[in-house]
């Protein structure tokens, strides 16, 4: 069998013990795989950086939010922006919900739970102007919002407490990893962090030169558990 290498500057047999003719034949098909490349690299050089690059190719930019009939509705430029597009269709925001629903959706929906009747009651006669994007940040930060949001992770990583399959035997350490994604969630963690810890956990003390290999952290150790989860 031939072996081919491929350098800045020439495409070479390094070793061909097979007749001539099939070699010549395997260099041409190497050559026309390297021309294809050349294409498609001049192609995809033209797409990203030519007049009609896409949208990630552009630098951001401020952008004044736009007028709306109904500015009554609008609470920030988000809100300007959606109710714009609505407002092309003829159409508008729904009334706003009272402040019931307000509480519910959002323990509903940042920890899984329903608030107490207290907590009800407390909000709705809260007349401070804040009180709502008060109870967002307590809400953000009670440790029951990792635990609700994590299960999304968990699922995607395919997280269990056992290995399946016919024994289905125990993974006595699996909380572990569990414990890692909620408290990385309570903190806020940036998500390329987390994805890299998760992926090169071990790789992120550097190595200097020759010598004892540093340890990387637990939390890194524990993190990398997603690499054996899937089966």
């Amino acid at each position: 069998m031939a072996s081919f290498r491929l350098d800045r500057h020439s495409i070479y047999l390094q070793y061909c013990p097979m007749h001539p003719d099939s070699a010549q034949k395997q260099i041409g098909l190497l050559i026309r795989a390297f021309h294809y490349f050349c294409w498609v690299n001049v192609f995809v050089s033209f797409a990203c950086f030519g007049e009609s690059k896409e949208w990630p190719f552009y630098p951001p930019q401020v952008v004044e939010p736009p007028q709306v009939q109904s500015s009554d509705r609008v609470q920030n430029g988000i809100d300007a922006f959606l109710l714009a597009k609505l407002e092309d269709q003829e159409l508008s925001y729904s009334p706003k919900a009272p402040r019931e629903t307000l509480i519910r959706r959002l323990y509903f929906d940042l920890i899984g739970l329903p608030p107490s009747p207290d907590k009800i009651e407390s909000f709705v006669n809260n007349g401070d102007p804040d009180a709502y994007k008060a109870l967002v940040d307590s809400l953000l930060d009670d440790p029951r919002h990792g635990e609700r949001w994590a299960k999304f992770w968990l699922d995607l990583a395919r997280y269990a407490d056992t290995a399946g399959y016919e024994g289905d035997p125990d993974l006595p350490h699996a909380w572990r990893y569990r414990d890692y994604v909620i408290d990385s969630i309570n903190r806020d963690k940036p998500y390329d962090q987390f994805i890299k810890e998760q992926i090169a956990g071990d790789e992120f003390n550097a190595v200097m030169g020759a010598g004892e290999l540093p340890q990387p952290k637990p939390e890194h150790m524990v993190a990398m558990t997603f690499l054996r989860l899937a089966p």
